[in-house]
């Protein structure tokens, strides 16, 4: 939400009024009085019958500036923002000079996205009154929701000279820094933020999340704690700190995190994700899967929940499950070749060569460099002693990784059944070599058929 400069009790322009309608004449004293009623309701929020009141006024005395403005504060405050901007552009029209306005209209033409619209008034609101810090800052926000991060770092830094214990303008600047990946700017704007403000859960947040992307997840932990105790109803403080806690192995301790999350939002599909990967590192393979459900459940175009949970049904042998969901993923995402890869591998557990083969095969078009796709579709091949097709594959793979002991291997088995027992013996050596320990009964049998021994 943009901050504004006390939207809803104005009590600046208030004052002002109340000093400027002090007439003489039946009518005049008619709109004052709806004026002055208007604005009571207005300070108690009570938007519908200050609207009303304010209309009556206007209906004696239509060209006020103050009382159109007025108007469209209790529109802005009940989001109704067309009519909020037709009052404000009728208050400019009458009187100019009044930056107030323009700064109102900018935050209501913020609210809709009519971000140029905005800064041209936030702009015009500086003119009019230069020292105004939080139109700097309004006017940052909106470079910043633009992309245009020079200009919301200036905006915010000229908020911070007028304005030097902004602690909010540390944090809107640390966010600017923090889309612009100056990590380090970063971090110290936030440290600045909390200096200033103790209490400042979002600052903690922020910087946070920081230390997470930095692989400093001490720090990060220690950071969404001090969220937390500030303000426990920041939920994402503890999804956050549940993927520090991930990546400190501390799989217990991110499952209760992820859970508080999910019990604040009950709708996060990524917290059921996140939870569900905990208890996959947990061996709690029943609550994975109920999890990674739940995700499909609430987002069924999360590719990464049918994925995992075909990892977890293959883990447990359930390779038609597993197939289905790996399926499903593929569908969502035909660019994912580890969804690829795995089906492969369910498909080879299960006998299917051929379709193990194809999905090898498609692996292997989307990520060429993937060693592993080939050694598999290598074994499949050799499983339906298609020999020739298997050596090329061990060729590729050991092409593209000279230590790969296993397509030695392989190889190995395919030139022994092709008779070439020279070549079976070079690879044989070769992952020996590698620290491999080769099947005793393969190399039983390479003996006899060779006529050699080892």
């Amino acid at each position: 939400m943009i901050r504004s400069c006390n939207k809803e009790t104005p009590k600046r322009i208030l004052l002002t009024l109340a000093a400027t309608l002090c007439l003489f004449s039946t009518d005049c004293k008619d709109s004052s009085r709806h004026n002055k009623r208007g604005v009571d309701h207005l300070e108690k929020g009570e938007y519908d019958q200050a609207i009303v009141e304010f209309t009556k006024s206007l209906e004696v005395k239509p060209r006020v500036a103050e009382v159109h403005l007025r108007r469209g504060l209790a529109y802005d405050a009940k989001r109704e923002y067309n009519k909020a901007i037709s009052d404000y552009t009728k208050a400019i029209e009458i009187n100019p000079r009044d930056a107030d306005v323009y700064f109102y209209r900018a935050d209501c033409y913020y609210e809709k996205g009519l971000y140029d619209l905005a800064v041209s008034d936030y702009t015009e609101a500086i003119k009019l009154n230069p020292p105004a810090a939080d139109a700097y800052y309004n006017r940052g926000l909106v470079y910043h929701v633009k992309g245009e991060y020079n200009k919301a770092i200036s905006d915010y830094s000229k908020t911070i000279e007028l304005s030097p214990k902004d602690a909010y303008a540390y944090l809107a600047r640390g966010n600017t820094y923090e889309d612009r990946g100056e990590f380090k700017e970063a971090i110290a704007d936030y440290t600045r933020s909390i200096e200033l403000d103790p209490n400042y859960a979002e600052a903690y947040n922020n910087r946070g999340w920081l230390y997470y992307q930095s692989s400093e997840y001490d720090r990060a932990i220690a950071d969404f704690t001090k969220t937390i105790e500030r303000d426990p109803n920041l939920h994402k403080a503890f999804f956050n700190r549940g993927l520090a806690y991930t990546q400190k192995g501390l799989n217990t301790l991110a499952t209760v995190d992820f859970t508080t999350g999910i019990n604040a939002n009950p709708k996060s599909a990524l917290a059921y994700l996140k939870r569900g990967l905990a208890y996959v590192r947990k061996g709690q393979l029943d609550r994975a899967i109920s999890d990674f459900d739940k995700v499909v459940e609430l987002d069924p175009r999360c590719a990464g929940a049918y994925y995992n949970r075909g990892k977890v049904y293959a883990e447990i042998g359930e390779y038609d499950l597993a197939i289905s969901s790996y399926t499903k993923a593929i569908e969502i995402d035909p660019n994912s070749a580890i969804s690829y890869f795995n089906r492969g591998i369910s498909y080879f557990e299960m006998g299917q060569y051929n379709r193990a083969i194809s999905d090898f095969s498609e692996a292997i078009k989307i990520k060429p460099e993937d060693v592993d796709a080939y050694v598999n579709r290598g074994l499949a091949h050799l499983r339906k002693l298609e020999l020739d097709q298997a050596i090329m594959d061990c060729n590729s793979a050991i092409a593209l990784n000279p230590k790969c002991a296993e397509s030695y291997c392989n190889r190995a088995v395919a030139y022994r059944y092709k008779g070439d027992y020279d070549k079976a013996w070079e690879d044989v050596h070769k992952a020996q070599s590698l620290g491999t320990e080769i099947n005793p009964e393969f190399l039983q049998e390479l003996c006899e058929v060779s006529g050699r021994e080892q």
